[in-house]
């Protein structure tokens, strides 16, 4: 996988879509207008402050969406999705600064998925009649990760180009020199983040590979087979993986990294389904 730091005609494209996703409150509320009422709120975890951002449906007990976000990223990068009219009137919907992201202990790396996950947990403790996770690149392996060490608190898993096979993950030159501290200096902040969650990545995706068999939430995969940051090979690995959850592929032709928002239907229309538990099973490809 190749995200942060990145030479080549994919760089103008990963410096907008990680500074154009990045809101203030003030500008949440007037891009969501009067009709949508965004909650803005924060929870403690070991001392360290994390942040999400909240629309839909309120009442206890109601269906639970939660968004996680790439590398770099913020909860913004799903602004999107928490306006979406059918969205809102299905579920409560909740898209998470990640760990050293937005409001997110910002400017703080945590290179270990687990502990991601474990800091993003109690978003999963909110009074809910079913839970399904929504991950996009980096956000894929935290929300498998979450998927692993918290069973009986996700009922479904959307992952969007997620980067989850260690062999497809391998660094380049320009991760190493990100690393040196007189670079990390000058690199705008959120980059430098990314970098420092990314050098260890393929390790921490080892670290999984033996808790895959305690996923049990029908997964849906959504990624495009012409991605030139994250291989479409991600895939085959996941559904091998996926030994004791049912899974299904949907094959975007001719879709790169951003169909996150550039094919929106698929993935809203994905979690939909699997919040009204209708079986992943089988192969589709959308066009």
């Amino acid at each position: 996988m190749k995200h942060c730091v990145i030479p080549t005609v994919w760089l103008p494209l990963l410096l907008f879509v990680s500074c154009s996703f990045r809101m203030s409150r003030e500008e949440a509320i007037e891009y969501f207008g009067p009709g949508v009422e965004p909650r803005f709120e924060h929870y403690a975890v070991d001392g360290l402050e994390m942040h999400y951002v909240e629309t839909g449906l309120r009442e206890e007990g109601a269906p639970l969406i939660v968004f996680v976000h790439g590398s770099p990223g913020s909860w913004s990068a799903f602004r999107d999705y928490l306006k979406d009219s059918e969205l809102r009137s299905a579920a409560r919907l909740v898209a998470v600064d990640r760990p050293g992201f937005g409001q997110s202990n910002p400017g703080q790396p945590e290179p270990s998925l687990k502990r991601q996950a474990e800091l993003l947990s109690p978003v999963l403790r909110i009074p809910n009649a079913r839970c399904i996770l929504v991950g996009h690149s980096l956000g894929g392996p935290v929300i498998v990760r979450m998927a692993m060490d918290y069973p009986e608190q996700v009922q479904g898993l959307v992952i969007v180009a997620g980067s989850v096979d260690p062999d497809q993950e391998r660094l380049e030159w320009y991760h190493k020199l990100a690393d040196y501290r007189v670079v990390r200096w000058i690199l705008p902040r959120d980059w430098d983040v990314s970098n420092q969650e990314i050098l260890p990545l393929a390790g921490e995706l080892q670290e999984m590979l033996p808790l895959w068999t305690q996923v049990r939430a029908p997964t849906l995969l959504v990624h495009g087979d012409e991605d030139g940051l994250v291989p479409y090979a991600n895939v085959a690995f996941a559904v091998a993986q996926l030994t004791n959850a049912s899974a299904r592929v949907v094959r975007v032709e001719q879709g790169d990294h951003f169909i996150l928002w550039s094919r929106e239907e698929l993935v809203r229309d994905a979690a939909l389904a699997l919040l009204r538990g209708e079986s992943p099973d089988g192969r589709l490809s959308a066009r």
